[in-house]
């Protein structure tokens, strides 16, 4: 399984502004600061958080990102999802069951879907310090 530096970031970024809370926004340049990242591109990934309600912009002068909802409440798995393909084994779907079959896909297919379903339980308050 393979993850893109996008779904990286996203992930860093909301560590860095749930770490604040829902507190004062935090500014952009600050999280991108905090994640080694080009402003330019994070401002992206932001915008997808934000269009999937889990990430509230606020405009002006003391502007910035903080949390729309609790960081407890947003899987690993929904913030990868906005960022990558969905899973396949061998170009074909996964989630799919194969009962009887115990070949390479079935095999590969059952650990993805483990893989999956340990991320579905896993929230972002789960990895901030």
């Amino acid at each position: 399984m393979r993850f893109s530096k996008t779904s990286v970031m996203a992930l860093d970024a909301l560590v860095v502004i749930g770490r604040n809370g829902a507190f004062s926004p935090i500014p952009l340049r600050q999280i991108a600061g905090e994640i080694k990242a080009s402003p330019t591109y994070l401002s992206k990934i932001l915008q997808h958080l934000s269009s999937a309600g889990l990430v509230v912009a606020v405009m002006g002068a003391h502007g910035g990102y903080r949390p729309a909802k609790k960081m407890s409440e947003i899987s690993i798995l929904e913030v990868v999802e906005l960022f990558e393909k969905p899973a396949t084994v061998g170009g074909e779907p996964v989630g799919k069951e194969e009962k009887e079959k115990k070949d390479g896909t079935a095999i590969l297919s059952k650990a993805l879907l483990a893989a999956l379903a340990n991320l579905s339980q896993t929230t972002v308050a789960d990895i901030i310090d």
